[in-house]
């Protein structure tokens, strides 16, 4: 993990590890959600697919965002 360091103004060194730097990588992925959607929707025919980005964003991240903090 990549840590970086600082220091403040009074010359006092600080330290920070980002633990969750590979989850950045899914900030390309969020926008493309309403698209998997409608994808799925067409290839199986049931509505209820239009509903995952929903299900998704509102019930599935929050839960991890629970569980990891």
């Amino acid at each position: 993990m990549k840590g970086y360091t600082a220091a403040l103004p009074s010359g006092e060194a600080i330290s920070y590890v980002d633990r969750k730097r590979w989850l950045w990588t899914l900030s390309v992925v969020f926008p493309l959600l309403p698209f998997v959607g409608i994808v799925l929707h067409q290839v199986k025919g049931s509505e209820g697919w239009l509903l995952f980005p929903l299900l998704i964003n509102y019930v599935l991240i929050p839960a991890i965002d629970m569980v990891l903090g």
